[in-house]
């Protein structure tokens, strides 16, 4: 049904069913095209750049939970607002997946607090005052987030199918400097840790220097 939505985690499910012979393999290849062909849109855009922010959870044991969130939103604010500057009428609004009623108002106060206490940052003009919730179900930004997210996820595992798409259609949009150097400018390593950031940088030597 073209009014179902279709989330990473059911093409996930699809491969297990395939893997495990439920399902023939055209039927799982099918909603790797769907997938293909929904992240490419995002190359059709005037604007695309794409940020991603990773913890590794060995390396967190003394940090609590909220800390980490805090500088997820944080990282993620202050690049965005990099983003923005570049033009002073520029505004950018963010949305994310509603959750429950605990974590959504936990989220939006870290993202007022971020707003307008911001250690580093003096001035968010370029972005809204508050934190925006759409249901993935409405929002085809979402679900691409969705579907960004979960490719990730799969190219830090080693997974094939997540690694080529990874390398070919995502990895060109993210945010880079004038170096083309994604590290710490489109891919943030939460909280900031030299060993974390070497085997991102390793991870993404090998898809970048790799020809296949």
């Amino acid at each position: 049904d073209l009014h179902d939505e279709i989330k990473w985690s059911d093409i996930w499910s699809e491969y297990k069913k395939y893997e495990n012979g439920i399902i023939q393999e055209e039927e799982y290849l099918n909603k790797i095209k769907f997938l293909k062909k929904s992240l490419k849109l995002l190359n059709k855009l005037s604007y695309c750049k794409i940020i991603f922010t990773v913890t590794d959870n060995n390396k967190i044991h003394t940090k609590k939970e909220i800390e980490i969130k805090k500088w997820h939103i944080q990282n993620m604010m202050q690049r965005i607002l990099m983003e923005m500057q570049k033009q002073n009428d520029n505004l950018a609004v963010v949305f994310i997946d509603p959750l429950s009623n605990k974590e959504t108002k936990l989220f939006q106060d870290i993202y007022k607090e971020i707003f307008l206490n911001d250690q580093f940052i003096d001035d968010y003009k370029n972005l809204k005052d508050t934190l925006n919730f759409e249901p993935s179900h409405h929002s085809v930004g979402i679900q691409l987030a969705d579907y960004l997210a979960g490719c990730f996820n799969g190219f830090m595992k080693n997974f094939p199918t997540s690694t080529e798409i990874f390398k070919n259609i995502v990895y060109p949009m993210v945010r880079k400097n004038s170096n083309n150097n994604s590290l710490g400018r489109g891919i943030i390593e939460i909280p900031s840790n030299k060993e974390v950031r070497e085997k991102l940088r390793e991870k993404l030597d090998g898809i970048i220097y790799s020809s296949k």
